[in-house]
């Protein structure tokens, strides 16, 4: 037996749980607004036109998406 094997195949029932959470953010243009919001993070500064989403941003702080340390 060989010191390296393959990992598992991903289960098909989560990729279809993907595929279809995939699919309602596209049609629903939420994919857009969660990568609006993303970004703002990223550039952790509020926009001069008042249009960054303060309290999305205080929220994913909160939950650890800001430093990358989100636990499920």
């Amino acid at each position: 037996m060989s010191q390296y094997h393959a990992p598992n195949p991903p289960s098909p029932r989560l990729l279809a749980i993907h595929h279809a959470i995939a699919h309602i953010l596209y049609l629903s243009a939420a994919g857009d607004y969660i990568d609006d919001i993303l970004r703002d993070a990223e550039e952790r500064g509020a926009r001069e036109d008042g249009s960054t989403e303060l309290g999305h941003l205080a929220r994913l702080g909160l939950h650890g998406w800001s430093t990358g340390e989100v636990c499920g």
